[in-house]
């Protein structure tokens, strides 16, 4: 489960929502959205890391690959831009 988990199950909703003002139902279709996209990434991340072969192993390339990029996403997940209501 680790931190991607435990943010949205926990924080994502009512940060969005309660710090940063966005109506409940907005927030909400946002990550239905992504836990939908994440659906069909999943399995096709896992099948390319089960035929990944190399000296470091199966997991350990695609672990050393993401992790800068989920570092950043997470890093923007939790700082949106500030858009003008103007």
């Amino acid at each position: 489960y680790g931190v991607k988990d435990s943010g949205f199950a926990t924080f994502l909703l009512l940060f969005y929502n309660q710090v940063i003002g966005l109506p409940a139902g907005l927030v909400g279709v946002a990550i239905m959205a992504a836990l939908v996209v994440e659906a069909f990434v999943d399995p096709l991340v896992g099948y390319l890391s089960d035929h990944t072969r190399g000296r470091w192993g199966r997991r350990h390339p695609w672990m050393y690959a993401s992790a800068l990029p989920v570092a950043i996403g997470w890093l923007l997940l939790w700082n949106p831009p500030h858009w003008s209501h103007a």
